[in-house]
């Protein structure tokens, strides 16, 4: 630009009108800049690396991912209108932790692989009305035995005799199951808690109540005891116990009543003694053959 002092009237306007030029052609330039910019002007993922770390953002309409990892370890957090994600993960030994969060529900899990042999999972989700918690063991493999003293690492899955067997940590012995996996679970809501699966309770800390179940198993899994009702009304406390790896389907022995006033006794399923009290006065029945075997047999 030329010193304004030293230019005439004529000078003057030409350089004004130069520069009118100028900022009318940065003006044009700029508006097609403006007009043309949009998303693909730009890389919707910002990356970084160094010394074996490595960071990644990605951004886009739907929502935000970051994630940041090396050779062992990698964490990530998915964020979207509708949901929070975290998960951190060990890639060497197969762990990982989650956290889930939506407009109705939070969730937790944790998950490892053991030994290449049996995925373990735990969680617990938590919504309005419900909180449940769960553990869950998939065996990927079945080791066949020849015998139960075979049987000797607790965090496998073996079948003998066509059956299979996982070690019970709560009653501490090798247990049938169906299936390859195993799995427990506890819900709470308002109504009360729900159990799925083997519970051990000290017996100290039930102070009152009523316990109610299906069946009472001994410690050593042969024999177990069930308290049930049919439809006709008939109450049932009876005796099972295991022959071949099976329960009876009846038991073996068991006391019953089926009638108002009216008690009975039965062997593998067959009464052979009762007692009906009527007005106060029992009279007993007696059902099948007796056979004294030369002993005394007294009435009154």
């Amino acid at each position: 630009m030329s010193d304004l002092s030293q230019m005439e009237v004529k000078q003057l306007r030409n350089e004004v009108q130069l520069l009118r030029d100028e900022l009318a052609i940065f003006k044009r330039k700029y508006e097609d800049i403006i007009y043309n910019l949009d998303d693909d002007n730009f890389s919707s993922t910002l990356l970084r690396e160094k010394e074996g770390m490595k960071t990644s953002i990605e951004v886009n309409a739907e929502g935000i991912k970051t994630k940041v990892s090396n050779e062992e370890f990698e964490s990530a957090i998915t964020q979207t209108a509708g949901l929070i994600e975290s998960k951190v993960s060990d890639l060497n030994d197969a762990l990982s932790t989650r956290i889930t969060q939506t407009e109705e529900l939070i969730e937790t899990e944790v998950q490892s692989l053991t030994n290449v042999d049996a995925w373990l999972s735990s969680s617990i989700t938590q919504t309005s009305n419900e909180i449940k918690s769960s553990v869950s063991s998939v065996f990927n493999t079945i080791t066949k035995v020849n015998s139960t003293s075979d049987m000797t690492d607790k965090s496998k899955l073996y079948t003998y005799n066509g059956v299979n067997y996982y070690y019970n940590n709560v009653q501490g012995k090798w247990m049938q199951v169906s299936g390859n996996s195993i799995a427990s679970s506890f819900v709470q809501t308002s109504s009360g808690f729900q159990l799925k699966g083997d519970v051990s309770i000290s017996g100290d800390a039930i102070v009152g109540g009523t316990i109610s179940g299906a069946s009472l198993q001994n410690s050593e899994g042969t024999h177990y005891l069930q308290m049930s009702e049919s439809s006709g009304g008939v109450g049932e406390y009876g005796t099972f116990r295991l022959y071949n790896d099976k329960y009876s389907s009846v038991p073996y022995f068991s006391i019953y009543d089926n009638e108002l006033g009216h008690i009975g006794l039965s062997a593998a399923g067959v009464p052979f003694l009762g007692v009906t009290v009527s007005g106060g006065t029992p009279t007993v029945e007696t059902y099948g053959n007796w056979d004294i075997g030369g002993g005394t047999a007294k009435f009154a």
